[in-house]
This record gives C-alpha cells, sequence and structure tokens, in this order.
C-alpha cells in the first residue's frame, strides 16, 4: 500500500481494524474488521451511505462487530 496517498480515514479506519484483529487473537486483518471500522467511523462515508440507504446503521454495526469477534 502507498501509505502518502491513504487518506487520514483511510488510515484511521486501517489501524482501528487492525486493533481490532489483535484484541480478538487474530493475527491478521480480515474484511469484516475493516468493514466494522469503515462502519464505526464518526462522520465516515459508508456509515452515511448506510444510513441514507435507509438501513439500521446500528444494527449493521452490532452484527459486524458479531462477525468480527469469529
Amino acid at each position: 500500500m502507498n501509505a502518502p496517498k491513504m487518506t487520514a480515514k483511510t488510515i484511521e479506519a486501517l489501524e482501528n481494524a487492525r486493533g481490532l484483529a489483535l484484541n480478538n487473537g487474530n493475527s491478521y486483518i480480515e474484511e469484516a474488521h475493516i468493514l466494522y471500522a469503515l462502519l464505526e467511523q464518526e462522520s465516515g462515508l459508508i456509515g452515511g451511505l448506510i444510513t441514507k440507504m435507509g438501513k439500521s446503521l446500528p444494527n449493521l454495526i452490532a452484527e459486524t462487530e458479531h462477525i468480527a469477534d469469529g
């Protein structure tokens, strides 16, 4: 990955996904960790899109967290 081209939000999401993976005893980051980190971002693009689609962001976060916890 080319870190200089990443936005601050991207770096934040990847760091949060890494932390989640490590906290759950995973040795690598999985898709669910990244999705959870993106959904949890305050003023994040993904959460905003989910909300605009009329979907329940809290429910999706809870489901994704369950999957990411393994």
